[in-house]
């Protein structure tokens, strides 16, 4: 396989896991990969021959960004997370036969060094240079500016005019193949509204929500000088349902330029870091970051502070706010970039009738949540005295005593294909007081519940709630949120139950147990994850220091169905010979154990009555929550075995 590296100081390991061969009893294949101190993680697998509703979920560790594709197309896939630690499994279908001409292999990946250093300043530069806040005139122009991922090579992206086009460089759409690689479009994606909450870089991130890319319309001829420029679009569905350009607008491309200098202002993401905006100059006595187009045609020269990374990003006008160039090169004493009017004219096929400027919304508060059946999707919404909530024509809604449903547009991401979804939405308040979505009596900070409504079975289902809260006809807050409904069946085990290890946990509803995954001498250095989505400790949200959370739900004879909640802890033990451990050092069961101890690790579930008080006094219930256990060597011949909590509570 041809290695095409990001940097020279990236790491390549080569890992060769082939998921098929893995673990042969189970319909779902789990792998993780951890590192320390890295930008980001670039996988690249190769498949062949896959068959029909087999998918990969792929997942940063805190389930903030989460990427599923079909194998049933393409013979390569590379994916990039800005995160260090990543959980992947490969979900076979419910029919699924073993062909040894089937391939899905994790070849390898690419790991970037973490940069520390920083070169825009911070907000206690007396200049300014990085600026968020509201009061600035930068605020709004900037919603449009964003970051682009394109396999595996990143930089800063521009939405142009009021249609569904995207500015960025042609080094970054096409990287160092140069050449447009449809295996990489489909992994393509756009990071939005991606910020620090406050004017400061310690400050918390707005939670990134992701649009797929579609197509590239164009591009330039070169990687560098004039030709470096691409624009591409984004998918129909997010760009129509999350309702892209009345959230986040869209520059104008100015049509001339005056041939003396020009201040601007430069929104970037250099290497992935919440947005920047460069507006004043570092060490330098100039008051504003500037461009001169007094150079040949088409080229501009830039003075302003660029964190590396920074490709494609929108030399902004500071009187008109319109893009007046974008930036192809950074050098350590001055930048280049490629004018407006020479852009205007290479992409007027495409943008002529669309190129005017579409003012943003100025508060934008987004969201990433996920239902199961375990969960609920939630989010928080603030309402002042007078203010009611109005979802976007995308969203239709029919109110109830005490609850809505809503319809909004769904899609498969297991398959690619789109289907009408309902929820229902509880109005939460403070009271735990229940009510629909246009109940005047809402105020202060209201939850708002999604539960799927009957939505098909085996399905992963991505859809786009959006609304707004106004108050006399103003606009208070817009909300978006991207919900992920996962729907499987939580009582069906995934795996052949002979080639498991079963533990069954027999607990009385109203006193504590514990138990333990069987020890044997054998039992090598363990790591333990949950197969199901949302069961296990995933959710940044279910981990304490000590321990994971697993739960699930459980049914009785009556057929009522609750939840139930357990405290699972991985235990690394230094003797091999007591079946408990003399010494113990417990962790998440989720996370790789870095103790420098030889011997066995193994799983301890503990179950608390004060956890579950629901399940007292209602009968026997009944459950099951399937795991996946393997080593820690990395290798492919890697030891993988699947266990069974097998669970019976009596009320």
């Amino acid at each position: 396989m041809n290695i095409k590296k990001y940097a020279e100081n990236s790491k390549i390991v080569h890992i060769n896991h082939n998921f098929i061969q893995d673990n042969q009893s189970s319909l779902i294949r789990t792998f993780v990969i951890e590192e320390v101190n890295v930008e980001f993680i670039r996988l690249v697998f190769t498949l062949a021959n896959m068959p029909s509703g087999s998918y990969i979920e792929i997942i940063d560790r805190k389930r903030q960004h989460t990427r599923i594709f079909p194998l049933k197309e393409g013979s390569t896939l590379n994916v990039t997370f800005y995160t260090n630690c990543i959980d992947i499994k490969v979900i076979l279908p419910k029919n699924y036969h073993y062909s040894n001409n089937q391939i899905m292999e994790l070849a390898y990946y690419e790991a970037l060094p973490l940069n520390l250093t920083q070169i825009v300043e911070d907000s206690n530069d007396g200049r300014q240079p990085y600026m968020w806040y509201k009061n600035t005139p930068f605020f709004n122009p900037a919603r449009a500016v964003h970051f682009v991922v394109f396999n595996g090579y990143g930089g800063t992206c521009s939405f142009i005019g009021s249609a569904n086009h995207v500015l960025t460089n042609r080094h970054v759409a096409l990287g160092p193949n140069s050449q447009i690689d449809p295996e990489a479009i489909k992994s393509s994606e756009m990071w939005v509204n991606k910020h620090n909450i406050a004017n400061d870089f310690s400050s918390p991130e707005t939670d990134t929500i992701h649009f797929d890319v579609d197509k590239i319309l164009t591009h330039g001829e070169s990687n560098g000088g004039l030709g470096d420029y691409a624009l591409f679009t984004i998918a129909d569905f997010d760009y129509h349902n999350a309702h892209v350009k009345t959230l986040f607008g869209g520059l104008k491309l100015q049509q001339t330029l005056n041939k003396k200098r020009e201040n601007i202002y430069i929104p970037q993401y250099g290497g992935a870091k919440p947005l920047q905006i460069s507006a004043r100059l570092r060490d330098s006595m100039d008051p504003f970051a500037s461009i001169n187009p007094d150079v040949p045609e088409g080229t501009l020269l830039i003075h302003g502070d660029m964190e590396a990374g920074s490709s494609g990003s929108p030399l902004v006008g500071r009187e008109t706010h319109n893009i007046l160039g974008i930036l192809w090169s950074r050098f350590i004493i001055f930048q280049q970039g490629i004018s407006s009017p020479y852009l205007l004219d290479k992409l007027k096929e495409f943008i002529a009738d669309s190129n005017t400027q579409v003012k943003a919304q100025d508060n934008i508060v987004s969201h990433n949540i996920e239902a199961t059946p375990v969960d609920d999707a939630e989010i928080k919404v603030i309402f002042g005295d007078k203010e009611q909530l109005i979802p976007f024509n995308t969203v239709l809604v029919e109110n109830h005593d005490g609850y809505s449903i809503i319809e909004m547009a769904g899609l498969d991401l297991t398959t690619k294909t789109t289907l009408a979804v309902k929820y229902k939405v509880l109005a939460i308040m403070s009271n735990n007081q229940a009510t629909h979505l246009n109940d005047p009596a809402l105020t202060g900070e209201v939850t708002l519940r999604f539960i799927p409504y009957q939505h098909p079975q085996d399905t992963v289902i991505k859809s786009w709630f959006v609304a707004r809260i106004e108050r006399n006809g103003e606009i208070v807050n817009n909300y978006i949120a991207r919900i992920l409904s996962y729907n499987y069946d939580i009582f069906e085990i995934p795996f052949d139950v002979k080639k498991a290890d079963c533990m069954p946990l027999i607990f009385d509803a109203k006193q504590a147990n514990t138990i333990l995954h069987p020890f044997t001498e054998t039992n090598p250095n363990l790591s333990f994850y949950t197969l199901r989505h949302g069961q296990g400790a995933e959710n940044i949200g279910e981990i304490s220091d000590d321990y994971s959370i697993l739960k699930t739900q459980v049914i009785n004879e009556k057929g009522e169905k609750e939840l139930v909640t357990f405290q699972a802890y991985r235990i690394k033990s230094i003797t091999e010979s007591e079946p408990y451990p003399y010494i113990s050092m417990p962790s998440r069961i989720n996370v790789k154990c870095n103790y420098n101890i030889e011997g066995p690790s193994y799983l301890r579930v503990c179950y608390y009555p004060e956890d579950n008080q629901n399940l007292i006094g209602k009968g026997t219930f009944k459950g099951i929550i399937a795991l996946h256990a393997s080593d820690e060597s990395g290798s492919a011949e890697r030891l993988c075995k699947n266990i069974l909590l097998d669970i019976t509570i009596n009320g």
